[in-house]
C-alpha cells in the first residue's frame, strides 16, 4: 500500500484508504479493462514515481488532455500523489482555447491521449515550459515519451512525496462565458470534503456501481461522483462520451445500479423509443445535475422509469456542493436546487450582501471548506468572487419557507425589459409545457425601445409544426405580458457545453455581436 506522506484530507489517501479496506473489489470499469483499488494504489504509486523523475511537485502544474479513461484515472491520483498540480483540460476546446490554457496555467508536464497528437504538436512550439508530453495510448508520435515506457522504467517503490490537504489539487478552468476562461484553483482538503459530502447526498455503497459518461475534467463528474465512490469503495464504469444506444447497452451489461447524468442526457433517454427493450432492473437511482430537470421531462422519465429514483445536486466548480433535492423531495420539489447540504453554509444576499427574506430573489453566497481557494494568476477575479468574506456564485434564487432554494436565473442571463425583471427559467418552463417542443432556450436580445426583449429558441418534436405566433400566444396566455417572447427562433439542436447545458452564450452572440456588451 502507499507509503506517501499525507497530511490530513488528501486525495492519495482517499485512495490508499479503500485499497486497504478492500484491495480485491474492483474499482474502475473501461471497456473490457478492470482494476482494482489495489492495483489503483500500487499503479498511483508507480505513476506518481515517474511524474517525481520528470520534476513533478508542490508548485509544479501537470495537463491532462483526455477523455474519461482507466489512464486518465490512474493518472489523477499519480500527480494528486506527486504532490503537483492537476490541469484537468476540456478535450473539446478549439486550438487557440487549448493554447491559452496550457499557457496560462504554465503546465511543465502533458499527459494526452493519441487522438490529441496533432492539436498537441501544433502548439508545443509556442508553450516552452511544457518541457515533457506524455501519450497515454498506443501508437503516439515520436516527439512524445510513451506512458507505458515510462511506467516501466519507474520505481517500484512507493513515492516519499509530502502532500498536505491545503496544497493545490486541481486548476479546473471554467467555460469562459463570461471571457477568458479562469483557472479555478482547489485544494486537497475542499474536494475530499466535496466527495465526502457527495457519498452522504447520494447514499453511496461499496456494492453500488455507476455509470458515468460525463466527462472527468468537470468537478461534477471528478469529485461530487468519482470520488465519492472511490471514498465509498464502490465501482466506477467510464464511458468516453454519451450514446444513448451504448449507454443503455452498457447499464444492462455491467448491473448498472447507479447513473450520473446531466438532464439533457437523460432527456434523450426517455425519449428512446427503444428504451424498453433494454434490462434496466438493476438501475435504481440516478443523480443529476448542472441544471433542475423541467417538470415535464420529470413526468415522462416517472413514466418511462417507473422504478427508478432521481436525486439532483447543485453546485459549482468554484464552489463545490451546496444543495441537493433528495429522493423523497422527486417529483414535487424537482423545480427547486433543493436545501443546502450539511458541510456547507449557503445564504441568499442582496448586492449588499445582506440576507434577502424568504421568497425575494438574491444571490447565492457560500463559505466553509467546500469552496475554492482562488482563481489562478487573477486575484482581483478572486478579491471580487470573495466579497465581502462569500464565494459569489452568480445564481440568483429565492429561499422558500421550507428552506429549499429556487434558481430563478444566472445573475448574468436575467433580462431587463424596461423596468422588469423576466427570469428566462420562467418563459422556459411554459415552453416545455407545449406538445410539440422539444428543447426551449430563452434569451434577451436588444431592443430600441426597452433596451432588452424576450427571444425564445426552440427545437420542436420530430414531425411537429408550430408558428412564431402560436408560440407567442401559448405563452400570452400563460404569463404576464411583459415575459411572453418578442421574437422565436426555430433550430434543428442547440449548441452545448460539454455536459449538455445548452450554451446560451452562443445563442446570444449573434444578435449582441457589436453592441460592445461582453455575453
Amino acid at each position: 500500500m502507499s507509503a506517501c506522506l499525507h497530511t490530513g484530507l488528501t486525495i492519495g489517501g482517499v485512495l490508499a484508504a479503500s485499497a486497504r479496506r478492500n484491495p480485491d473489489k474492483i474499482a474502475v470499469v473501461d471497456g473490457s479493462a478492470r482494476i482494482t483499488y489495489g492495483e489503483l494504489d500500487a499503479l498511483a504509486d508507480r505513476i506518481a514515481s515517474a511524474l517525481i523523475a520528470l520534476g513533478a511537485r508542490r508548485g509544479v502544474n501537470v495537463a491532462l488532455l483526455s477523455r474519461n479513461s482507466l489512464a486518465f484515472v490512474a493518472v489523477h491520483f499519480g500527480v494528486a500523489r506527486s504532490g503537483a498540480t492537476l490541469v484537468p483540460v476540456n478535450f473539446l476546446l478549439a486550438p487557440p482555447e487549448l493554447e491559452y490554457v496550457l499557457a496560462h496555467c504554465g503546465a511543465s508536464i502533458l499527459f494526452f491521449s493519441p487522438e490529441f497528437a496533432p492539436a498537441v504538436q501544433s502548439l508545443r512550439a509556442r508553450l516552452p515550459a511544457m518541457g515533457s508530453c506524455v501519450c497515454i495510448g498506443g501508437g503516439g508520435p515520436d516527439w512524445a515519451l510513451d506512458y507505458h515506457a515510462l511506467l516501466r522504467s519507474a520505481r517500484t517503490q512507493a513515492p516519499r512525496a509530502a502532500v498536505a490537504e491545503s496544497d493545490a489539487y486541481t486548476i479546473m478552468y471554467t467555460s469562459g462565458t463570461t471571457g477568458r476562461p479562469k483557472g479555478v484553483v482547489s485544494s486537497h482538503r475542499s474536494r475530499v470534503q466535496v466527495a465526502v459530502q457527495g457519498a452522504l447526498d447520494y447514499g453511496m455503497r461499496a456494492e453500488q456501481v455507476t455509470l458515468l459518461p460525463l466527462p472527468l475534467f468537470h468537478m461534477g463528474a471528478l469529485n461530487t461522483c468519482f470520488m465519492s465512490h472511490m471514498l465509498s469503495g464502490a465501482t466506477v464504469v467510464l464511458m468516453s462520451k454519451f450514446d444513448v444506444a451504448e449507454f443503455l447497452a452498457t447499464s444492462q451489461r455491467e448491473r448498472a445500479s447507479y447513473w450520473f447524468l446531466a438532464p439533457s442526457p437523460i432527456h434523450s433517454i426517455v425519449e428512446w423509443p427503444r428504451l424498453g427493450s433494454f434490462d434496466l432492473s438493476s438501475v435504481r437511482w440516478c443523480m443529476y445535475g448542472g441544471a433542475p430537470m423541467p417538470q415535464e421531462i420529470i413526468r415522462r422519465a416517472a413514466e418511462r422509469l417507473p422504478s427508478m429514483r432521481f436525486i439532483q445536486g447543485y453546485g459549482s466548480t468554484e464552489a463545490g456542493q451546496l444543495t441537493v433535492v433528495g429522493p423523497e423531495d422527486h417529483p414535487h420539489r424537482a423545480s427547486t436546487c433543493g436545501r443546502p447540504v450539511v458541510l456547507a453554509q449557503v445564504r441568499v444576499v442582496d448586492d449588499a450582501c445582506r440576507e434577502v427574506a424568504p421568497g425575494e430573489v438574491g444571490e447565492i453566497v457560500t463559505r466553509g471548506p467546500n469552496a475554492m481557494t482562488g482563481y489562478y494568476k487573477a486575484d482581483a477575479d478572486t478579491a471580487e468572487a470573495f466579497a465581502g468574506g462569500w464565494l459569489h456564485t452568480g445564481d440568483l434564487a429565492r429561499r422558500e419557507p421550507d428552506g429549499f432554494l429556487t434558481i430563478v436565473e444566472r445573475k448574468k442571463d436575467m433580462i431587463i425589459s424596461g423596468s422588469e425583471n423576466i427570469y428566462p427559467k420562467e418563459v422556459e418552463e411554459v415552453l416545455y409545457a407545449h406538445p410539440s417542443v422539444q428543447d426551449a432556450a430563452v434569451f434577451g436580445i436588444p431592443d430600441e425601445k426597452w433596451g432588452e426583449s424576450v427571444c425564445a429558441a426552440l427545437v420542436l418534436r420530430p414531425g411537429a409544426v408550430l408558428s412564431e405566433a402560436e408560440v407567442i400566444q401559448w405563452c400570452r396566455s400563460r404569463l404576464a405580458g411583459y415575459k411572453k417572447p418578442r421574437k422565436v427562433v426555430f433550430m434543428d439542436a442547440f449548441p452545448r457545453t460539454s455536459i449538455g447545458k445548452i450554451a446560451k452564450a452562443e445563442l446570444r452572440e449573434p444578435w449582441w455581436r457589436g453592441s460592445g456588451r461582453r455575453i
